[in-house]
C-alpha cells in the first residue's frame, strides 16, 4: 500500500472515529491495570469529548480516575483489564454512573489494539433508560390505578373467558384474579345471571361500540347488593380485529336515592313555597317597570290585580331607599351580590315589614344586563322570633350566672364548655382556664365518674348524686349532681349539663344531728330501764326479766342500772338465822 493510500485510510479512520455517534477512548495501560488510575486517555472522539464536556488538550494525559472519580467502585475496571490480559472483546452491560459531576446510565464495549492500547466504546442511555423506567412506572401506575378504582373492572375474550380483573370485581365473584381468569361467569354466578351477563357482552360486540346496562349485582365476599351502570366496550387491535370485551361497572345506588330524593326534594320545594308564601319579582331595565307575583304584591301591599309596578312606587314603600337602590345598581353594573334585608311601609296591611330580598342580573346573548331577578321574603315574624329568643338567652344568661349553685356543661370527653361563677368559686379556677378544665380532674375517686357516665347515660339523668370531689387545692368536699345528657339532632349523647351542690356542711350538720340522736336515745334508755312495774316475788324477792326469767333482785338491779352490790346481813336476820354469834352485840 502506498504512502497516499495509508494517508487516505488512516485519515478514513479518524474520520470514523471522530464522528461516530457513540463515545470513544484509548487508553495506555500503565502499571497491572487493576485501577482507574492505571488507564492514561491517549485519544478521545468527538462524542466523547461532548459527553465529558471538555476539550481534547484538557483530557489527554489525564487518568480515567481523573476524569470518572468513582470508575473504581463502577466495576468497569475489572473488565477492561481482562480485555488488556487476554485481547478478547467484552460488553460491560447498561449500568448506572455517579458522582459529583456524572450521573447516567451507560452501556460500553471494550476491546485491545495491536499496539496494546485498551478502546472502550460507550454509549450515554440514560434517556432510553430513563424513558423505560417511566414506561415501567406508568404500567405501574396504571395497574395501581386500575386496583384502586372503586368500580368492577374486567376483561375477558371473545367467548367470555377473562382475561385480567381489578380487586373491586375479585370481591364481586369472591376470588382471586388468578383463580378467575381462563374462567366463565357461569364458574361463579347462578345460569340466569351468567346468561345475562353473556347477552350484554354480545350486544357490545354486535354494536361495535360501548352499550350501557342497568344490574343489581351480589357481592360473594360480603353479601353488599347494589344497583350498578355496566359499561362494556369492544376491545379491538390497531389493524381492526377484536381482542375482547372490556367491563366497567360503577355503583350507582347512592346516586339513584340521590335522583329519587332530589325529585322528592322538588316536590317539597314546591309545597314549602306555596305554603311559605315567598314571592318572586323582575325589574325590566328597559322598561323601568316591575312585575310581582301575588305573594309578593301582597307582601307590599299592592292590588293582585295590577299587572306592574313603577320603580318609585317600590322604592316609596321602602324607608332606608338609598341602601335598597344603591344595593340594586351595585348589583347590575358591578356584579356585586344583591341580598338584603329592609323594612318596609307596605301600601295597605300592617303597619311595616321586614323583608329579605335576594336577586341576580339576567344578561341577553351578548352579556348586556335585561333584567333583574329576585324572591322576596317576608320574614318579620323570624325577627320577631329572634328578638324573643336573644331576650330569652340574655335572661338565661341572668339566672345562669346568678344561681347560687354551681352549673355547667361539658362535652362527653369531660371538657367543661361552660360554668357559672358559683362554678368557678366552688373548685377555686380561673374563667380563663374553664377550657382546660376536665371533669374528671374533680373527682377524688376516679372510678366515681365512670359510674356517673354510666349511669346518667343509661337513664340519660341522674339526680342527687353522692360523689366527693375535689378543688383546686385538693380539699374533698360531699357533693350531690343533678344532671341530664345533652343531644344531638340525631338523638345521640354529646355531653352533660348539670348542678352541683355541697353538702359537705349539710352532711357535717347531719352527722352532729346523728350522734346527739344517739346521746339521747342513749340516755332515755338508762333512765327507762327501772322504770315501770316490777315483777317481784313476794316470797324469795326475785325478779322476772323481759324474757320470763326469774333473777335474783341484786343481779336483776346491777343489770338494769348503775348500782353496785355489798352484801351484809340485818339485824332481824342475824338473830333469826344466827341466833348462836352475837353480830349486833354492843
Amino acid at each position: 500500500m502506498t504512502k497516499k493510500s495509508l494517508i487516505k485510510s488512516e485519515s478514513l479512520y479518524r474520520g470514523l472515529y471522530n464522528y461516530m455517534t457513540s463515545g470513544s477512548a484509548i487508553y495506555e495501560v500503565m502499571n497491572n491495570g487493576s485501577k482507574g488510575s492505571d488507564y492514561i486517555v491517549k485519544n478521545f472522539n468527538r462524542k466523547s469529548l461532548e459527553i465529558e464536556g471538555k476539550t481534547l488538550e484538557e483530557v489527554l494525559g489525564k487518568s480515567l480516575s481523573d476524569l470518572r472519580p468513582n470508575i473504581d467502585d463502577y466495576g468497569l475496571i475489572p473488565v477492561m483489564r481482562k480485555v488488556w490480559k487476554t485481547g478478547e472483546p467484552a460488553y460491560f452491560p447498561v449500568k448506572m454512573y455517579q458522582d459529583d459531576q456524572f450521573s447516567g446510565y451507560y452501556e460500553t464495549y471494550i476491546f485491545r489494539i495491536p499496539t496494546g492500547e485498551v478502546v472502550t466504546i460507550y454509549n450515554d442511555v440514560t434517556k432510553q433508560k430513563n424513558t423505560e423506567q417511566r414506561l415501567v412506572e406508568s404500567r405501574s401506575q396504571l395497574k395501581a390505578l386500575v386496583d384502586t378504582i372503586p368500580d368492577l373492572i374486567w376483561l375477558k375474550n371473545p367467548d367470555g373467558v377473562y382475561f385480567s380483573c381489578n380487586p373491586t370485581f375479585e370481591r364481586f365473584f369472591g376470588a382471586k384474579e388468578t383463580a378467575i381468569v381462563g374462567n366463565t361467569d357461569y364458574d361463579f354466578v347462578d345460569k340466569d345471571l351468567a346468561d345475562s351477563f353473556r347477552a350484554h357482552d354480545r350486544k357490545a360486540m354486535g354494536m361495535n361500540r360501548p352499550a350501557i346496562n342497568e344490574e343489581w349485582l351480589t357481592f360473594a365476599d360480603d353479601g353488599y347488593r347494589g344497583l350498578f351502570e355496566t359499561i362494556k366496550t369492544p376491545m379491538k387491535t390497531p389493524e381492526g380485529s377484536l381482542v375482547g370485551v372490556l367491563g366497567i361497572a360503577r355503583d350507582i345506588t347512592m346516586r339513584r336515592k340521590a335522583e329519587e330524593a332530589l325529585l322528592e326534594n322538588e316536590r317539597r320545594y314546591k309545597t314549602t313555597q306555596r305554603m311559605g308564601r315567598v314571592g318572586n319579582w323582575e325589574f325590566d331595565l328597559n322598561t323601568g317597570r316591575f312585575w310581582g307575583s301575588t305573594e309578593a304584591k301582597r307582601i307590599y301591599g299592592f292590588d293582585p290585580g295590577v299587572n306592574h309596578s313603577t320603580f318609585d312606587e317600590i322604592e316609596n314603600c321602602i324607608p332606608d331607599r338609598e341602601r335598597v337602590h344603591q344595593a340594586l345598581w351595585d348589583l347590575i353594573e358591578r356584579g356585586k351580590p344583591y341580598d338584603l334585608e329592609f323594612e318596609i311601609r307596605p301600601v295597605s296591611g300592617p303597619e311595616k315589614r321586614i323583608i329579605r330580598s335576594i336577586a341576580e342580573v339576567i344578561r341577553d346573548d351578548t352579556g348586556m344586563p335585561i333584567k333583574v331577578a329576585g324572591v322576596v321574603q317576608d320574614i318579620t315574624q323570624s325577627k320577631l322570633a329572634d328578638q324573643k329568643l336573644r331576650s330569652s338567652q340574655e335572661k338565661f344568661r341572668i339566672l345562669f350566672e346568678s344561681a347560687r349553685e354551681a352549673l355547667y356543661f361539658s362535652s362527653m370527653q369531660g371538657n367543661i364548655i361552660e360554668a357559672n361563677q358559683s362554678f368557678i368559686s366552688l373548685f377555686g379556677v380561673k374563667k380563663e382556664d374553664l377550657n382546660t378544665l376536665r371533669t374528671k380532674d374533680l373527682y377524688a375517686n376516679p372510678d366515681d365518674r365512670l359510674k356517673f357516665t354510666k349511669d346518667i347515660e343509661k337513664n340519660g339523668f341522674v339526680k342527687d348524686y353522692e360523689v366527693k370531689l375535689t378543688d383546686r387545692y385538693g380539699n374533698v368536699m360531699d357533693c350531690q349532681i343533678s344532671a341530664t345528657v345533652r343531644r344531638s339532632l340525631d338523638g345521640s349523647i354529646n355531653g352533660y349539663q348539670g348542678i352541683i351542690r355541697d353538702t359537705t356542711e349539710m352532711k357535717q350538720k347531719e352527722l352532729e344531728k346523728e350522734r346527739l340522736i344517739a346521746d339521747l336515745q342513749k340516755a332515755l334508755a338508762e333512765v327507762k330501764k327501772l322504770s315501770g312495774l316490777l315483777p317481784l316475788c313476794m316470797h324469795c324477792k326475785k325478779i322476772r326479766d323481759d324474757k320470763g326469767y326469774w333473777k335474783q333482785m341484786e343481779e336483776y338491779l346491777a343489770k338494769h342500772s348503775e348500782a353496785q352490790f355489798s352484801h351484809s346481813i340485818c339485824r332481824e336476820c342475824a338473830e333469826k338465822y344466827y341466833p348462836q354469834m352475837d353480830i349486833y352485840e354492843e
